[in-house]
């Protein structure tokens, strides 16, 4: 069953999207979260430091009770910044993918490669690592415009992002060359008395969809959103956040739609390697993908900078029947426009095209329907329901006036084709 909903696939192939990304997205490597991290530095802490250093005791204190934001503070105090420095990049460098076994990196490159793939307008990120960076060096070659913790680029950063390109900002620091948040008084400074870090993510918050991806929503985000609805009643763009199934997950899905517009994506409690994850970065991946996925059409190697430089005709030949079928539907309706809901229920059309197209689930029509929108064979609008409603491009109506002459015969080959399967299964 897809993770992502028609909603969230359409606004992400418009690059209404944002990503939010955790820790989860490395752990696949053994890349530590807060907690493993902090029990890790203070292991390397206690190999510097007197072993019976009472600051150590008390940071172990912390851990056990919780209080990992005050366990970092300690840590933080107790070790010189060149110390703290190498611990951070023990935990967090590249090595660690290396040196990961075979099946581990190769699972974690294929969640770098599809994060990298999908269409998004930016990515933000709390993580250290330069697993994210290194994944868009390798396979997304579209411009983009960096910052990391408290650069002050992050004034322009949005006003500068290229069109065709997307912006990446490592919210708190990294492994190269700057500041990690870490401690208490760092995240207050960061999250909470930091109006450039707040005036930033309001900006992210107000212009696009955030979709988190394994993260456990800090309670700073959240209660960034809860001002936000407030003060706007409501009228926010969505969040989206891919969550375990746990009591308490689904004990606050209300509250966080409710209060802070975030709609919750659920994965099984029983999936404890996290593999929805892997499936949801995979999803995402496709809609950048012309052809949507391999599952939903009939092309599956001819890529969009193909489908744009082709001539009109050239490029309804290229899509395929089912999506000429869809695009020749459009064209016979009145005033040449077809509203969403007759599409995913063609057989309403009482039309040939329609009669054809009736095998295919609501799903895979609306995956087309992207599809020949994003290759410019059909239009998108919204109607005064704020319903969606497709037209056929004015680019191609000539084209399409010449595929509707050569399939009044064809069609009825492939209805007499169609019956003839169909009374073989």
């Amino acid at each position: 069953m897809p993770l992502i909903t028609v909603q969230l696939r359409q606004r992400m192939t418009r690059g209404q999207c944002v990503a939010f990304v955790g820790a989860g997205f490395s752990r696949v490597c053994d890349m530590p979260g807060w907690l493993g991290l902090l029990e890790n530095i203070l292991s390397i802490a206690r190999e510097s430091l007197h072993s019976e250093n009472p600051s150590l005791d008390s940071c172990k204190t912390a851990l056990e009770h919780g209080n990992y934001a005050l366990a970092a503070s300690i840590l933080r105090e107790a070790l010189p910044p060149a110390d703290m420095d190498d611990a951070i990049r023990r935990n967090f460098g590249l090595h660690r993918l290396d040196q990961a076994k075979d099946a581990q990196q190769k699972r974690m490159r294929e969640r770098m490669k599809n994060l990298a793939l999908a269409p998004w307008a930016g990515i933000l990120t709390t993580n250290y690592d330069e697993l994210i960076e290194h994944g868009l060096n390798q396979w997304n070659h579209v411009e983009r415009v960096s910052a990391t913790g408290l650069d002050p680029r992050l004034g322009v950063i949005l006003n500068t992002a290229p069109a065709a390109g997307m912006f990446f900002v490592k919210l708190h620091g990294s492994t190269i060359g700057s500041e990690i948040v870490l401690s208490t008084d760092e995240y207050d400074r960061t999250y909470i008395a930091s109006p450039q870090m707040t005036a930033f993510l309001t900006g992210i918050m107000l212009r696009y969809n955030t979709v988190f991806v394994g993260c456990s929503l800090e309670d700073e985000i959240v209660r960034l959103r809860r001002d936000l609805t407030r003060r706007f009643r409501g009228m926010i763009p969505t969040a989206y956040a891919l969550l375990q199934e746990t009591a308490d997950n689904r004990a606050r899905q209300s509250w966080l739609r409710n209060l802070a517009q975030i709609e919750t994506i659920f994965y099984p409690i029983s999936d404890v390697n996290h593999l929805s994850l892997d499936q949801f970065l995979e999803e995402a991946a496709e809609i950048s993908d012309p052809i949507i996925s391999a599952k939903t059409s009939t092309v599956s190697t001819i890529t969009l900078q193909k489908y744009r430089s082709a001539g009109p005709i050239e490029r309804l030949r290229m899509a395929g029947l089912d999506n000429q079928h869809i695009v020749l539907l459009v064209s016979r309706m009145p005033d040449q426009s077809l509203h969403h809901r007759d599409l995913v229920n063609p057989t309403r059309t009482l039309t040939a095209e329609g009669e054809l197209l009736a095998t295919l689930s609501p799903n895979e029509l609306t995956y087309r329907a992207l599809f020949l929108i994003s290759v410019g064979l059909l239009d998108e609008s919204l109607d005064d329901d704020g319903e969606r409603v497709y037209r056929v491009s004015d680019t191609v109506k000539r084209a399409v006036e010449t595929m509707r002459l050569r399939a009044s015969d064809g069609t009825a080959v492939a209805k007499k084709t169609h019956a003839s399967k169909a009374s073989r299964r």
